[in-house]
């Protein structure tokens, strides 16, 4: 049996006062995880939703399938 203490995953628990190896497991897991990005970036839905703008009022843009057909009130509180 080995003395070191283990993580339940088996790996050697390192302590926070050996600040070089903490450097370097974190070092690895931001790299590792930089990996992890990249792959997930490269991954595309088969098809594409395609949407258009119905709709920007307030700042809000209101974002509607093209297959929806949408009607636009263009009435006006203003009158001439």
């Amino acid at each position: 049996m080995s003395s070191e203490p283990q993580g339940a995953d088996g790996a050697r628990l390192v302590s926070l006062a050996n600040e070089e190896a903490v450097k370097e497991i974190l070092a690895t897991t931001v790299l590792d995880l930089w990996k992890v990005v990249n792959n997930l970036t490269r991954l595309r839905p088969s098809k594409r939703d395609r949407y258009r703008v119905a709709d920007a009022i307030g700042g809000i843009v209101v974002r509607v399938p093209k297959s929806r057909r949408v009607v636009r009130s263009t009435s006006s509180g203003a009158r001439s």
